[in-house]
């Protein structure tokens, strides 16, 4: 990001920004939908990762102080939120023995903690507010469509949508109640996972969102930093 901003590459080779807008949608595309149609929770938060990075590439083609700002946020706040994601499911499959979707049914009722970490996670990888992921994704969107790239706001909603359907999907199954003959997620038969581990994953989740909320330092540092239009 800094060697593209500050090192004019934008005018050393003005045909690599669309090129990397085209790999941005690439990587969002795909990561959504491998994302959707993953059996296990790792593989999908794994691919959710390849499309929420996807995102950053978008600070090339859009050469503006608002995207550079949307993808220093959105690194601030992806990390948080997926560092959270994946812990909460290491605590999952750990207490259940498996990182299946299905093995998860109604792990609610053990393993709470975990699933409003992975439930707030999710809540910044959507960009709801007040989020941090909101702040990113709204700041790609101003410029996006300051600068009519309409295709780029169009991405940015269809990937926001496909994260709410994979997210939405693993807690439905995190929350629902299994059925009499279900084996699945017994509370008996989970292993222990130490409480601050659970912690940990919340407070991390938490940041994602809180960031959102205490952003105007955030917002002002970096719109100070910004670079005013390339060049070394």
């Amino acid at each position: 990001l800094r060697l593209w901003h500050w090192g004019g590459a934008d005018r050393i080779a003005p045909d690599l920004g669309p090129a990397l807008g085209v790999l941005a949608a690439a990587a969002v595309l795909y990561g959504s939908w491998q994302a959707i149609v993953q059996t296990r929770a790792k593989r999908m938060v794994a691919y959710s990762t390849v499309a929420q990075l996807g995102y950053v590439l978008l600070a090339f083609p859009l050469i503006a102080p608002e995207a550079f700002r949307a993808a220093t946020l959105h690194l601030v706040a992806h990390g948080a939120a997926k560092a959270g994601m994946f812990l909460a499911v290491a605590n999952l499959m750990h207490a259940v023995g498996s990182d299946r979707i299905a093995a998860l049914r109604g792990v609610d009722r053990f393993r709470p903690i975990d699933v409003m970490a992975f439930s707030l996670a999710g809540v910044s990888l959507m960009g709801l507010p007040p989020s941090g992921g909101f702040l990113a994704k709204w700041s790609f969107l101003q410029a996006a469509w300051g600068q009519q790239a309409y295709g780029v706001v169009a991405l940015l909603t269809v990937g926001s949508l496909a994260a709410a359907v994979y997210v939405f999907r693993a807690i439905a199954t995190f929350c629902a109640r299994p059925e009499p003959d279900d084996p699945v997620a017994d509370p008996a038969e989970a292993h222990p996972v130490p409480r601050a581990a659970g912690l940990a994953a919340l407070a991390l989740a938490l940041l994602a969102v809180t960031s959102g909320l205490a952003a105007e330092p955030w917002l002002s540092w970096l719109t100070s930093q910004a670079p005013a239009g390339g060049g070394p």
